[in-house]
């Protein structure tokens, strides 16, 4: 089975073929109902030419005093009475009694036997029975048609004796020619109209579509989120209006992107900011009883145990400023402005000062396969010896019992690419997509700001981060780095 093909036509095709229809069709319509009157006057031009020629021929034969009723009897000389009274006329005439032909102008027409000396039927049968005073037709002589007039002639009872026909044969030719000058030179000028009107139709297509195109493609940039879009138009028409309208909405629509970037952005820094305060909250609140325990044991007079409590408080006071000091330092990484040393860095030798600082890390194996033939990358050396020491520190932190950190490096289609592979307890595939959100964490303590400061120091450095994990088996982080090309980042 033939599936047939969808056939569609865009904005454009449609104008234009409306247009076409619209102009062009009435003119061939126009030059097909012209050819048709033409030539139909033409024939009725020469039915009436043959009229008067037989009405002429017939008062002829009358004042002549012929004996019209002995017509069948005529000698072989008299058969020649047409030839002998119209033999100065350029006309054809042929004289038929009853059916059969006795007197003609042209006997070469017959001789041939390229027209019957029979009368037509229709033409006796329109005379004689329907008793018509004149009947026309074409006849045709192969591919050669001309129009055959008749008319009957009466005896002096008025009784139809015979019938007188003429035929433009001969001239046939000569009105062919003529009609299709006049045809040629009507249809040149209908042709030559038609294709002024396929011009006009074509600029005025691409005039009205083009700016229906534009808005288009500028719609289709803002759906990609462009939404500094402006059309410039000059037209004061509707199209005008609509483009107005449409630059109006993309300034509306890119204020209300920046309102709501701004939004997205407070909202962000608001929940940040809750996270850091409730953070802050928990080491105070045991500081804060260790000191008015200190400050009881003390006004108590409990002497013998005073060093021990204070000894006590130190540690926890420690500790818990240590914990600040942590939360302070992790909200000022993530909210640090781009400052940063980039250079040329050995991506190996990074790896390298990291897993020297976690290899004493209990119960974990590191395994390194780092090629040496890799280029160097554009980075800020700091900025990277933290994306890892996070990375990998995430990896331990993955681990609940004895475990293995792979990590690798080599290049694969123009990128240097670092691997760290754990089989610790893996990711849940339902929260993979909130790993770099600022406030998202798997852990019950930590503000989770650590991977969203990875995926915006590698943001920065045009590298791409990516995950793949599979819960209780393990996590495999892949991050791709752009070759130094001397200049930067290729």
């Amino acid at each position: 089975m033939f599936k047939l093909r969808k056939f569609s036509l865009n904005f454009r095709e449609k104008l234009f073929a409306s247009f076409f229809i619209v102009s062009v069709i009435p003119i061939v319509l126009l030059a097909i109902y012209t050819r048709s009157f033409i030539k139909n006057k033409y024939d009725y031009n020469f039915q009436n030419e043959i009229i008067s020629d037989l009405n002429l021929v017939s008062q002829s034969f009358r004042t002549s005093q012929l004996n019209l009723s002995n017509l069948d009897s005529l000698s072989r000389d008299q058969n020649k009475l047409l030839t002998k009274s119209l033999n100065q006329s350029d006309k054809n005439f042929n004289l038929f009694f009853k059916t059969n032909l006795v007197s003609t102008t042209n006997d070469e027409l017959y001789k041939s036997d390229l027209l019957d000396t029979r009368i037509d039927e229709d033409a006796y049968y329109n005379i004689v029975y329907l008793r018509k005073d004149f009947f026309s037709e074409t006849e045709e002589i192969g591919m050669y048609s001309f129009i055959v007039g008749y008319k009957p002639f009466f005896d002096s009872k008025n009784n139809i004796v015979g019938l007188m026909s003429s035929q433009t044969v001969y001239k046939q030719n000569d009105i062919n020619e003529e009609l299709t000058e006049i045809l040629t030179f009507i249809f040149g000028i209908y042709f030559i109209v038609i294709i002024i009107l396929l011009v006009f139709v074509t600029f005025l297509t691409d005039r009205i579509s083009k700016p229906i195109l534009r808005l288009q493609l500028a719609t289709e940039r803002i759906s990609m989120g462009d939404t500094n879009v402006e059309l410039k138009i000059e037209s004061k028409d509707e199209i005008g209006n609509l483009v107005d309208s449409f630059n109006k909405m993309s300034k509306e629509l890119e204020s209300s992107k920046d309102k709501l970037k701004k939004a997205e952005r407070e909202a962000v820094w608001r929940d940040i900011a809750r996270r850091v305060a409730h953070e802050i909250k928990n080491p105070l609140t045991p500081m804060k009883l260790s000191i008015q325990h200190l400050y009881e044991v003390y006004n108590n007079g409990n002497i013998n145990n005073f060093p021990d409590v204070l000894k006590k408080t130190r540690n926890i006071i420690i500790n818990e400023i240590d914990k600040l000091n942590k939360i302070a330092t992790e909200f000022s990484n993530f909210a640090k402005l781009s400052g940063r040393n980039y250079e040329e860095v050995d991506l190996n030798e990074v790896i390298e000062e990291v897993v020297t600082l976690y290899k004493l890390a209990p119960n974990i194996e590191f395994k390194e396969s780092l090629d040496r033939n890799i280029d160097k990358i554009y980075a800020d050396r700091q900025e990277l010896n933290r994306v890892f020491q996070n990375l990998i520190k995430n990896s331990i932190q993955a681990i609940e019992a004895d475990g293995e950190i792979q990590i690798k490096t080599y290049k694969h289609e123009d990128c240097i690419n670092a691997e760290i592979t754990d089989n610790g307890s893996g990711i849940d595939s339902s929260i993979m997509k909130d790993l770099f959100e600022p406030n998202f964490s798997t852990k019950s303590t930590g503000m989770g700001l650590g991977l969203a400061i990875t995926k915006k120091t590698l943001d920065e450095m045009k590298a791409v981060i990516s995950f793949d994990s599979v819960l209780n088996k393990g996590t495999k982080v892949i991050i791709k780095f752009k070759p130094f090309n001397g200049n930067g980042v290729g």
